[in-house]
């Protein structure tokens, strides 16, 4: 038999339709706004791993300043259990507007480009680019692009499964989606345009794949051991080889040096003999001739003083009979060497350098003149070898390490934090809705139920009618928020990342935890909420819904107000007491709408202020970190400041695993002025709050993607240091503590460059733009996101509000009627109820403010922070303050125009109903 009481619900549906929309409205808002962000997410982490296949990611890859030598690459496959592929590119400014685009040749075996509109480039002056890079800079398919002088069609907008965020160098500290893009050619447009700048790239991929970050740590690792050995082996082989031959050609330069040269030291010694023995007779006989010795110049021969005197001491031994006092011929050497022509570098038939020649020129010195000769030191001889063949590795980034590979999907999955908050406040926010709305429900239909029950009905019959509208509405509401979750919601947030993220194209997926969260969980909630406040309710006797008593305490005893206070003062807080639990609500539902227009004011201005804390924070203008410290030039600025730094993983439970950068200071460091005490550290600001660390404790660092090596430390104390997550310690504990050198260090602090230290160097230079490009990046990464909150919380005030009050007025039809008849105006009337709900709404949001307070501080440490990785100082601006309470005091206008819009329109008959 048809149930006649279902002939009410259009009736009942018409009458509450303002509560039945407000309901509906919250539920579409909840549905739509938590499937759409999680679908969205889900989707693209989806989309995101799939697309390691689907596009052949690479495993990581190595970048050479020359091409790679086949035999070295079968090498490095065998060795490393792995295939390698040319994966070539070249980087050139756009004469448009400054940016760096990298392009690469278009390519299907390994980083496949994905087309997301326009056409692949077909012909050799066409390239695609970068659709994000496209979007910042307003380029569309069909434009041009000049680089190096030669303009390019761009026939299509494509992403790349390894740089699905633009980082230019895995070193930035923030990609730059707005000067830097990646780009593909055809195989005939690259060639043309690489020729003079290419950078050889080898990218591989593994034969089996690792199953975890850890072994493609280990894998990394030992390819990386692979690269040196064969590396250090070809090229020493290349050196040893022009050794050899420069060797063989300065011992045959030696030689023919030395025989030119002796050649020539023999001939000047032949002339100075024969110029002696000729001097010798023509000097005996001038002295036998005219009993005089003679002079030198009176002799025939051109001679030195020193050849006279051996003629003079020839000639003397001879007429005294006695030994001449002949020199040796090293002797003579020594006196004429300086006399004896050297050898000219074209007379060898060894060609020679200014280099080499000076070493045969001193080698031949030494030796005629019998001293010992030093070869110079090996560093000399660098300019002497022919690099042209020897190969250096430029870049070595493994996948698990490529910012440009991970940094997206950390952040989509990082957002997820703050999707589940509002999801779930949002859960209990229309818990609330649920709860009031049925007691005004069972308060209303008081008279009704009180008849039915006397008609014979039974409490479940009764139950089941009134559940059947929330049902219906709830799950035309389900039907309804998961439609535009899907579509409208799941763009928009889809949208957010892909405006920051180069992604691969997606298909939506339809994600059960999202169906569960969105959909079942409010639902079941309703049901519940419903059966439980319902059958509570209709414990109560027929007669005591008859009389509209629903009071489970019989005392009926009014508040006493001073009779001294004004009439109508006395009457509106006689309304605000008689609906006190009703304003209760209303104030914790005005509490938690403040926090989501808190929340979503509060995040931008917290990012601004976040810029402000990490330029504050900057330890130096410039940080200098080298690739190799041994190897670096050496600075000698006095404002420059050694340090050293590394990156560990600290695990707390409860905690994401977060990286903390370790610093290593120099005593008396003016970069760093904290006494830190030996064998101890200071932790940063970041680090004590996030984890609750402080003086006493103790800090266990893991090494980053390596089994069992980990490092205890003892924290001293905490370092205002608010921007990231730090730890300071003395450079000495820092090495060794690490297992470093003593000499051991990173870089450079800096406030001005340092000039002095050459770019083949320097690995990065951090400074303040770095920084403030991070927080600048997140502004617009996140800047959308916070507004639909900001707006969600305004539109929950306003259904919260706007249900809350439409209560209070239907509950007091009566009385409002009863005071139209006593001739009160219905402007008078609505003063007097509007009134008490002005106090409910001031006092909320005045509570709100240190509430706000309370909220923000338990949702960033007890969620927030447990939840996502790194850190970001929790700070409110007294203008976030001062935003929700306006916003919130518009939204009480609107509503309390609409309810004095409600209350003229009570009848005066309303009175003679229901009357006990």
């Amino acid at each position: 038999m048809r149930n006649p009481l279902n002939k009410r619900l259009p009736r009942e549906l018409a009458k509450d339709a303002g509560k039945y929309a407000a309901i509906f409205i919250m539920m579409v808002l909840l549905i739509s706004i938590c499937s759409g962000m999680r679908v969205s997410n889900e989707s693209l982490k989806q989309a995101y791993y799939d697309s390691f296949d689907k596009y052949t990611l690479e495993d990581g890859h190595i970048t050479l300043d020359k091409p790679m030598p086949d035999e070295m690459r079968s090498t490095f496959e065998e060795k490393g259990a792995m295939k390698l592929y040319d994966n070539f590119y070249f980087d050139e400014e756009a004469a448009e507007n400054g940016a760096v685009i990298r392009v690469f040749c278009q390519d299907d075996k390994v980083n496949t480009p994905c087309l997301l509109s326009g056409e692949f480039p077909a012909a050799e002056n066409e390239i695609a680019i970068d659709r994000v890079f496209a979007k910042n800079n307003d380029i569309s398919a069909g434009d041009k692009i000049t680089l190096n002088k030669k303009a390019l069609t761009i026939t299509g907008l494509v992403a790349l499964p390894d740089y699905s965020t633009l980082f230019e160098n895995n070193t930035d500290s923030m990609f730059d989606s707005v000067n830097f893009s990646i780009a593909v050619m055809t195989q005939a447009g690259f060639d043309a345009g690489g020729s003079h700048n290419m950078e050889y790239n080898y990218a591989w991929l593994y034969s089996t794949s690792p199953v975890d970050d850890i072994e493609a740590a280990e894998r990394s690792d030992k390819f990386l051991d692979i690269v040196k050995d064969e590396l250090t082996d070809y090229d020493e082989a290349i050196v040893r080889a022009q050794v050899e031959a420069l060797t063989d050609k300065l011992e045959k330069a030696g030689e023919e040096y030395g025989e030119i040269y002796k050649k020539s030291a023999e001939e000047k010694l032949t002339e100075i003999s024969e110029a002696v023995q000729t001097g010798a007779a023509e000097y005996a006989q001038l002295y036998m001739t005219t009993g005089e010795k003679p002079t030198k110049d009176a002799l025939s021969v051109d001679i030195d003083d020193y050849a006279f005197s051996l003629i003079e001491s020839a000639v003397g031994a001879t007429l005294t009979g006695t030994e001449a006092d002949t020199p040796s011929e090293q002797e003579l050497i020594d006196h004429y060497i300086s006399q004896v022509e050297k050898p000219r570098r074209e007379d060898l038939s060894v060609k020679l350098d200014d280099f080499l020649w000076g070493i045969v020129q001193d080698a031949a010195d030494a030796e005629l003149n019998g001293t010992d000769f030093e070869m110079p030191a090996d560093e000399e001889f660098e300019n002497e070898i022919d690099k042209t063949n020897i190969i250096a590795v430029d870049n070595y980034i493994p996948r698990y390490l490529n910012q440009a590979v991970t940094f997206s999907i950390d952040d989509i999955g990082g957002d997820e934090a703050g999707a589940m908050v509002m999801c779930y406040m949002m859960i209990a926010l229309i818990a609330f809705i649920f709860a009031v709305t049925i007691s005004n429900t069972i308060t209303s239909e008081a008279g009704v139920i009180g008849t039915l029950r006397a008609s014979g009905y039974t409490k479940g019959e009764l139950i089941r009618h009134y559940m059947i509208l929330p049902i219906i509405v709830t799950l035309v509401a389900a039907i309804v928020g998961n439609i535009l979750g899907y579509t409208v919601l799941k763009d928009y947030c889809v949208d957010l990342y892909r405006g920051s993220y180069s992604l691969t194209d997606y298909q939506t997926v339809w994600d059960a935890s999202a169906f569960i969260l969105s959909t079942v969980v409010p639902i079941a909630l309703m049901l519940l909420i419903n059966i439980i406040v319902l059958t509570s309710k209709l414990k109560l006797s027929p007669l005591k819904f008859l009389r509209h008593d629903l009071r489970k305490n019989h005392s009926k005893k009014a508040m006493r107000l001073n009779t001294k206070i004004p009439f109508r003062t006395r009457f509106s807080l006689r309304i605000f007491f008689t609906n006190l639990p009703g304003y209760i609500v209303m104030i914790i539902g005005i509490l938690f709408g403040s926090v989501l227009i808190a929340f979503g004011d509060m995040m931008p201005r917290m990012l601004n202020e976040y810029q402000n804390i990490v330029t504050r924070d900057m330890i130096s203008e410039y940080q200098y970190v080298l690739y190799d410290c041994d190897e670096a030039a050496e600075v000698t600025d006095a404002g420059a400041e050694k340090f050293a730094m590394a990156s560990y993983d600290y695990t707390k439970p409860g905690f994401l695993t977060d990286s903390i950068t370790v610093y290593g200071k120099i005593k008396d460091s003016s970069y760093i002025p904290a006494e830190i005490p030996e064998g101890k550290v200071l932790v940063s600001t970041g680090v004590s709050v996030k984890f609750g660390l402080n003086a006493g404790d103790t800090i266990t660092l893991d090494e980053k993607y390596k089994r069992d090596t980990s490092y205890t430390l003892e924290i001293a104390g905490v370092y205002d240091y608010e921007s990231s997550l730090a730890i300071f310690m003395n450079i000495d504990d820092f090495n060794r503590t690490f297992g470093n050198s003593e000499s051991y260090f990173t870089g450079y602090f800096s406030d001005k460059a340092l000039p002095e230290l050459p770019d083949d160097d320097v690995a990065t230079v951090i400074t303040a733009s770095d920084y403030t490009k991070l927080s600048t990046q997140l502004m617009v990464s996140m800047g959308g996101m916070m507004g639909l909150i900001k707006w969600f919380g305004a539109l929950f005030f306003i259904i919260v509000v706007y249900v809350l009050c439409k209560q209070v007025i239907e509950r007091n039809f009566q009385s409002i009627a009863m005071t139209k008849i006593l001739g009160f105006r219905n402007g008078e009337i609505a003063a007097l109820y509007i009134a008490s709900t002005t106090i409910a709404v001031l006092l909320g949001l005045v509570i709100s403010i240190p509430f706000i307070d309370l909220a923000m501080k338990a949702i960033f440490s007890g969620y927030l922070y447990t939840m996502m990785t790194g850190y970001l100082p929790l700070s409110i601006s007294p203008m976030t303050y001062l935003i929700m309470f306006l916003t919130g005091l518009g939204c009480y206008i609107v509503v309390a125009l609409l309810q004095m819009r409600k209350v003229s329109k009570v009848s005066k008959s309303e009175a003679l109903k229901n009357v006990e």
